[in-house]
C-alpha cells in the first residue's frame, strides 16, 4: 500500500486491490523544508517519461512511468499531468504503467480554436486515441479527478 494523499483511488486487481490514498500537505511539506534548510526537490519525478502522442486530431503531452496494464490518471479544470506525479511513481511502483495526459487545451497539448472542440465526446476520443497509440486494446483503469470529464 502507498501511503499519500487526496485524491482516493481503488485499483481493482485479478485478486488483489491496491488503495492508493494521497493527501497533498503543502503546509507540512513547506514547514519541512524549512526546518531542514531544503531547496525543493525534484527527486519525485525521477523516471517519469514525458513525449507527445498524435491523437484524435491533436498533439497530446503525456507523462508516464512503469510497464503492465494501462491505468489513465485523467485531470480536471484547471490542473495538468503534475497533479498525479505521486500517484504515477506509486502505480509505477506496483506494476502497472501509469499514464497522465494534459487533456486538449491544457499544458503542452494542443489547443484547437473554437468551444465546439471540447465537448465531452472531443475528450472521450482524445483518450481511446491515446490508448490505440499506447499500443493497447484497453486501460485497465482510468481515475479522474473532479471536473475532468464533466
Amino acid at each position: 500500500l502507498a501511503d499519500f494523499s487526496f485524491p482516493y483511488a481503488w485499483l481493482d486487481g485479478d485478486c488483489n486491490e491496491i488503495f492508493i490514498r494521497v493527501r497533498l500537505d503543502e503546509n507540512k511539506k513547506q514547514k519541512q523544508k524549512k526546518r531542514h534548510g531544503e531547496k525543493e526537490r525534484t527527486a519525485v519525478m525521477e523516471g517519469i517519461q514525458h513525449r507527445t502522442i498524435s491523437t484524435n486530431g491533436i498533439q497530446m503531452h503525456i507523462a508516464e512511468k512503469g510497464s503492465g496494464p494501462v491505468v489513465l490518471l485523467v485531470h480536471g479544470f484547471p490542473e495538468l499531468w503534475y497533479s498525479w506525479r505521486h500517484q504515477i511513481l506509486a502505480l509505477a511502483d506496483h506494476g502497472y504503467h501509469a499514464v497522465a495526459p494534459d487533456l486538449r487545451g491544457y499544458g503542452d497539448t494542443e489547443a484547437p480554436q473554437g468551444v465546439d472542440n471540447y465537448t465531452c465526446f472531443h475528450i472521450v476520443g482524445d483518450l481511446i486515441g491515446l490508448i490505440d497509440a499506447l499500443g493497447e486494446d484497453q486501460a485497465r483503469s482510468l481515475i479522474s479527478s473532479p471536473f475532468a470529464l464533466s
